[in-house]
């Protein structure tokens, strides 16, 4: 077995999934019945604690031009699997279980973070870099959780400045001070295959006063894994969700790599900041890409990749299911998505107890 991080814990072949086999679908992909279902902020990795539905930052763009230092230190790349390591997929279900106590998940063939989805269309575009998808399945349910080679990682050198820019851009509500990160989950139909979809959230616009973070002790509650969840904070509008990219002065930021992004999660703003070689920030501004219909043309510019896309989950919802596999993984290798066994997973998966909400 090759000693590349991205095999690490998985054992033997157990298939392949080659890019030629893969035929798009008919019709025309487009995302349908989307729902929003829950929210919820993740405080500090001590805190062990989940804010349900929470808030994201509120966008409170500083005045131009503004110096803002170039991110540095540490930075954590997956904060679900660095707050949950033995399943990064916990605190959605966690969200779920207090904001759609009725949700009934027999019907749903896929749940997975929306990186996982835009890794997949990569690969059915034809994308060489590598990929690693870990997989479970929970009664019939595909579960997909996005693989890091490290929970954190640390900045050296120059990277941008979008991590300090957030901060300078956007303030979080009373509540949710120490939050590392605000998620959103979703639920759409994409070709036949229905799925719930979680994605992290840079800010909303508008005011936080509708938003009440207070916390009454009876809607405090403790998991079977040992977490807090606390139910406090507001479902915000999906209207009011933002998307936060940076750029030096120039570059384009309406691409169609950002456009993908906000697509996925039918994320209608996208903020852009341009700073100057000094670091100074002489512009910002807030688009509704949604209303302009740039995601619409993203979709059409894309049809034949979104149909594959579907066509993909599709072959690998039934796989799982015909194979009885409980856990495996997804490698991308040489034009060919290969399947993995998982050792050593006695202590990870879904916890026992979330196995309930399927009826």
């Amino acid at each position: 077995m090759p000693k590349d991080p991205l095999f690490k814990g998985l054992g033997d072949i157990l298939g392949e999934i080659s890019l030629d086999s893969i035929q798009p679908g008919d019709g025309f992909a487009t995302k349908t019945d989307l729902t929003t279902l829950a929210s919820y902020n993740l405080l500090s990795k001590q805190r062990k604690t989940i804010v349900v539905p929470g808030s994201p930052p509120i966008w409170r763009p500083p005045n131009t031009p503004r110096k803002v230092k170039p991110d540095a230190g540490k930075y954590q790349m997956d904060p679900n699997r660095h707050v949950f390591p033995k399943s990064p997929l916990e605190p959605l279900f966690r969200a779920l279980l207090l904001t759609r106590p009725n949700l009934n998940l027999n019907d749903i063939d896929l749940v997975t973070d929306r990186r996982n989805l835009r890794l997949l269309l990569g690969f059915v575009s034809g994308k060489k870099g590598p990929l690693r998808i870990d997989v479970e399945v929970v009664n019939g349910t595909v579960l997909f959780s996005t693989w890091t080679q490290r929970a954190v990682s640390f900045v050296t050198g120059f990277h941008g400045y979008g991590h300090e820019f957030e901060k300078v851009a956007t303030r979080q509500p009373k509540g949710v001070k120490d939050s590392v990160t605000h998620n959103r989950v979703v639920r759409y139909m994409l070709g036949d295959v229905k799925m719930i979809m979680r994605y992290e959230v840079d800010g909303c616009t508008g005011s936080d006063k509708d938003i009440y973070m207070a916390m009454p002790i009876s809607q405090v509650q403790q998991t079977p894994t040992g977490y807090t969840v606390l139910n406090c904070g507001k479902l915000v509008a999906p209207s009011r969700i933002i998307e936060i990219k940076t750029g030096a002065v120039g570059k384009n930021l309406d691409i169609s790599k950002n456009m993908e992004q906000l697509w996925f999660s039918q994320t209608p703003n996208l903020c852009a900041g341009h700073y100057n070689e000094g670091g100074n920030f002489t512009s910002i501004t807030k688009k509704n890409y949604l209303k302009l219909g740039r995601l619409q043309k993203w979709e059409e510019n894309h049809q034949e990749q979104l149909r594959k896309l579907a066509a993909l989950l599709r072959v690998i919802v039934e796989l799982a299911k015909a194979a009885a596999w409980k856990n495996f993984a997804l490698v991308s290798s040489e034009g060919t998505l290969k399947i993995y066994s998982m050792v050593n997973q006695s202590d990870k998966g879904l916890p026992v107890d979330l196995h309930a909400m399927w009826k």
